[in-house]
């Protein structure tokens, strides 16, 4: 793929596939059915997305459409549905890590993955 990702992003994908297989993740409605991610997927996995910061959610993003996983990309893209809804144009542009008051890309997504 020509694409480095990080061991740690590569052992997270490994954990949510094994659990996957064992568990299979409930397919997430389009649209969300609210901003709750408990609402609509499982316990383990509201818990996987919410210790990681958001440049960790957005590479497990980028590995999950790499690699053609598409319950860790519906999860990963849903999470980010949820966390930007109802964020304002600064808080948007600190997640993606762009423009003046970009953040440092450590904050967790854990507020999101429970907030209404």
């Amino acid at each position: 793929y020509g694409k480095c990702y990080t061991l740690n992003m590569v052992r997270q994908m490994m954990s949510f596939c094994e659990h996957n297989a064992i568990d299979g993740m409930r397919e997430i409605p389009k649209p969300l059915p609210s901003r709750r991610m408990l609402d609509f997927v499982q316990d383990w996995y509201v818990d996987f997305i919410a210790g990681l910061t958001y440049d960790e959610l957005f590479e497990l993003t980028l590995m999950g459409n790499d690699f053609g996983i598409k319950s860790l990309l519906d999860l990963t893209t849903a999470s980010i549905d949820v966390m930007m809804h109802g964020a304002n144009n600064t808080e948007i542009g600190q997640m993606f890590n762009i423009g003046p008051e970009a953040s440092s890309g450590t904050t967790t997504t854990s507020s999101s993955s429970s907030s209404s």
